[in-house]
């Protein structure tokens, strides 16, 4: 699988937008909840 380099300005948006406020693993993965479920059109097309 090939290395995708790192991408700051991306790390630093999920950082303040998705995690933001997070103590834990359990709280990211809510970050990512909410923020998967404000993005996405369920049900989409894969």
């Amino acid at each position: 699988m090939a290395q995708i380099e790192r991408d700051e300005t991306r790390e630093e948006r999920i950082t303040m937008e998705i995690v933001v406020d997070a103590y834990g693993p359990e709280e990211q993965a809510m970050g990512w909840y909410a923020y998967l479920d404000d993005i996405l059109q369920i049900p989409f097309l894969a």
